[in-house]
């Protein structure tokens, strides 16, 4: 039997599909025209910062988003590709 904890600590630790990520990095950045880091993008869908930044490199290639030529915090800013 499953208690409320291991509910939530089960909806912490989920993990996106590449598509949903996809989706969700599409989504946020919608929302800041300014852009955000991989780790600002993370903290906003509540997953690691670890499997945001690996992927995108990946929507920068389909051209989804691009590197606004910022850095916060010595990380790369993303926006949606203008």
């Amino acid at each position: 039997m499953s208690t409320r904890i291991d509910t939530v600590e089960g909806l912490l630790n989920r993990t996106c599909t590449s598509q949903e990520l996809a989706r969700n990095v599409v989504r946020v950045l919608a929302n800041y025209p300014h852009g955000l880091t991989s780790a600002e993008i993370a903290a906003v869908i509540g997953i690691k910062r670890d499997s945001v930044s690996p992927r995108m490199k990946a929507l920068e290639d389909r051209g989804l988003i691009e590197r606004t030529g910022l850095r916060r915090a010595r990380k790369t800013v993303w926006r949606l590709q203008r």
